[in-house]
């Protein structure tokens, strides 16, 4: 086609979820110019794993003049669009009013996808490359085992973020949060976990990963870990490629239903997840190396710290 542009908002889990659709493009129409309008944080994820030849910014105030019916469009931003044989767009647009303006910004192929979710109507990376069938592209099973594979560049980046003697490789990796509440296993289960890892020379080294929208909650809890001395590194918002990178090389990752953990996923960790009221049959990856803890309530307090010890001790068996 020459030249496909993927439009994309969302937080970095909804976006990592659109990435089978996205390797299905890649694979299927090889030898094209692929571009992302996103948010620079998340897109910087497929940039640096070589999957997109360039991003923009979808947080740009011209473009916010495609959500308004018959405005004026920038024409540095329309010229660019004129650019792509094929735009695929994954923002919200009930009224088709990006849409619209889209096609008048001289966009001639277009296939609108909407980013909701249905719980129960397959997985959510289904549901996300379905639309693509009007190119009779197909999701296939290598559209869900990929492993992003990030430039040599990030390797020095991430090695200058862990202290001396700190291996990926020999660590697990905790992201104790998520996007929302209601999804999270209890701190003081996490806490009661940790403490129950092996001891003395045995002990796997800890690598804590919060972000900014878990400040409040983790300091404290962080603050606990210490008081444990137990033998860990905290690594705060760091650049998501690079976590990526890290965490592609951990022994196990620990975490939730979150954008976190679908990164880990994606760079080839295995992960324990433990889910809460979401549907593992719906958001949880879909490749091998993913093992999923849910309570039938779908309370995440109501998985044991037992339960998820144990799991931890098979995973990390030879």
């Amino acid at each position: 086609m020459g030249s496909i542009l993927v439009i994309r908002g969302g937080a970095i889990g909804d976006f990592l979820l659109t990435l089978p659709a996205l390797h299905l493009l890649r694979r299927s129409l090889p030898g094209n110019r692929f571009a992302l309008l996103g948010y620079p944080g998340i897109t910087a994820v497929a940039a640096e794993a070589g999957w997109a030849d360039e991003t923009r910014s979808i947080d740009y105030a011209a473009l916010s003049r495609f959500f308004v019916p018959g405005a004026e469009l920038p024409e540095s931003l329309t010229s660019w669009l004129a650019e792509f044989d094929l735009v695929v767009s994954y923002l919200y647009d009930p009224d088709q009013f990006f849409e619209n303006n889209l096609r008048r910004a001289g966009v001639a192929s277009l296939i609108p996808i909407s980013p909701k979710i249905r719980e129960g109507a397959g997985h959510a990376s289904e549901q996300l490359a379905a639309p693509l069938s009007q190119l009779a592209l197909f999701l296939g099973p290598q559209d869900h085992t990929f492993t992003l594979e990030f430039r040599d560049s990030l390797r020095s980046q991430a090695d200058a973020l862990l202290p001396p003697g700190f291996s990926p490789e020999t660590c697990i990796a905790v992201h104790p949060g998520s996007g929302s509440p209601a999804k999270n296993w209890p701190f003081e289960n996490w806490l009661t976990l940790l403490s129950r890892l092996p001891a003395g020379r045995l002990a796997p080294r800890i690598l804590v990963i919060t972000g900014e929208a878990e400040m409040e909650q983790t300091a404290y809890w962080v603050a606990r870990l210490r008081e444990m001395g137990a033998p860990f590194h905290h690594l705060e918002s760091p650049p998501l490629p690079v976590l990526g990178e890290i965490l592609g090389r951990c022994r196990l990752f620990l975490g939730h239903d979150s954008g976190i953990g679908h990164l880990a996923a994606a760079a080839g960790a295995p992960c324990l997840l433990l889910f809460g009221p979401t549907e593992p049959e719906t958001w949880a990856p879909r490749r091998p190396g993913i093992h999923v803890l849910r309570h039938p309530s779908g309370a995440p307090g109501r998985i044991s710290v037992e339960d998820v010890r144990s799991a931890v001790h098979d995973l990390l068996s030879p």
